[in-house]
């Protein structure tokens, strides 16, 4: 088997580990703070979202894992910024997003589902970003607009759970665009800062 880390091959015993997620947990142990940021199995890339499912999988002796690690301060980085470039891509769709929902058509519903996974997945990043970086919404003058964007949220949940259309297609138009111009400005500044922060 070849095991490949941030691009150097490295003799390791597969009398060690059966799993995948054994040989990352035996690599990551060397890497001291370094975090994973890409698994490639047989030349196929697994996202870091989907690991755990793989984690369990037995890897073969003809199997080639390639592992990237990278300074914790890099990967958030990186991340942050394709949050904003995902923020971009979607403020555009909105409209379209709105109009979808309202036809309630099984297209309308998985909009509402992928906005609703959008959403999610932003909050869990900047709530990682806080606890990494140690960054608050007061330092970045954030602080009154997170309330507004708390109340949003809350609301856009109601009308989720009470399955009201018009009002969810009204608010993804009128209230949603706020909420990503808020995790847009959070992350702009947040990575503003830790750019500017030591390693």
């Amino acid at each position: 088997m070849r095991v490949i880390v941030n691009g150097k091959e490295n003799k390791v015993s597969q009398e060690n580990f059966k799993t995948l997620g054994e040989l990352i947990e035996k690599v990551k142990k060397d890497q001291g703070t370094q975090v994973l940021k890409s698994v490639v199995l047989d030349g196929k890339e697994i996202p870091l979202s989907k690991l755990e499912e793989f984690s369990g999988m037995v890897l073969k002796e003809n199997s080639t894992v390639e592992l990237v690690f990278t300074s914790l301060k890099s990967f958030l980085l990186e991340a942050l910024e394709e949050v904003i470039s995902y923020i971009d891509r979607v403020m555009g769709l909105l409209p379209k997003v709105s109009n979808t929902v309202i036809s309630g058509t099984p297209e309308g519903y998985k909009s509402i589902n992928d906005l609703a996974e959008g959403l999610n997945a932003m909050e869990t990043l900047r709530v990682d970003t806080m606890k990494i970086s140690g960054l608050r919404p007061e330092e970045l003058g954030l602080a009154d607009q997170e309330k507004d964007v708390v109340k949003i949220l809350k609301d856009f949940v109601d009308a989720l759970n009470d399955r009201d259309t018009i009002e969810i297609s009204d608010m993804i138009e009128k209230d949603i665009p706020k909420v990503f111009n808020y995790y847009r400005e959070f992350f702009t500044r947040a990575k503003e800062v830790l750019e500017t922060k030591e390693s």
